[in-house]
């Protein structure tokens, strides 16, 4: 997840701009379900854990701290979804 958007972009998807939000997702989702993928092991789960936390980033876009790392922010949150994905099968399958 080594991609970065300009601060201007951010602070529009934290005002709720949508075109903001699609140059985000555009620029992050591959990365960032090839990450979640690398955890789980399996790409369509992978896919749908990044398009979940995609809709959760637009449902929380006015949380977004504009000002710090979103590389960093978006790499943590990707890598909970797999390791919240990971227990909640683990305790499934046993």
């Amino acid at each position: 997840m080594n991609n970065s958007i300009d601060i201007k972009t951010l602070e529009a998807f934290q005002n709720g701009n949508h075109k903001a939000f699609e140059t985000v997702f555009i620029a992050y989702y591959n990365n960032t379900k090839a990450f979640i993928d690398g955890y789980i092991k399996s790409e369509s789960d992978a896919e749908e854990l990044t398009e979940d936390l995609f809709v959760n980033l637009w449902i929380n876009h006015s949380s977004i701290d504009a000002s710090r790392s979103f590389n960093a922010y978006l790499h943590t949150i990707a890598r909970n979804a797999a390791i919240n994905y990971l227990k909640h099968k683990y305790v499934h399958d046993t």
